[in-house]
């Protein structure tokens, strides 16, 4: 069993009814094209990805933004630009 699936297991024996939060990380860090990239093998599908300088996702988001379900935002590309 993974780090991680351990650490579930354990904050469920605990069983306290007060909430906490828990970080949880491995080592080795992945990119968002990574991340991208894992999920459409998991999910079964086929996209192509492609990279978009920071300064024409954030021209894009704003009028992306004024959708009824946004696809991008301003803040979302801010958030983009940083390791999360």
């Amino acid at each position: 069993m993974g780090d991680v699936a351990k650490a579930i297991v354990k904050a469920l024996e605990l069983n306290n009814s007060e909430p906490k939060i828990y970080e949880l990380g491995g080592n080795k860090n992945y990119s968002f094209k990574e991340l991208m990239e894992i999920l459409l093998v998991e999910i079964k599908k086929k996209r192509f990805l492609i990279s978009i300088p920071f300064n024409i996702a954030k021209f894009q988001s704003y009028f992306l933004q004024m959708l009824p379900n946004p696809l991008l935002t301003p803040d979302q590309v801010e958030l983009l630009k940083h390791h999360n």
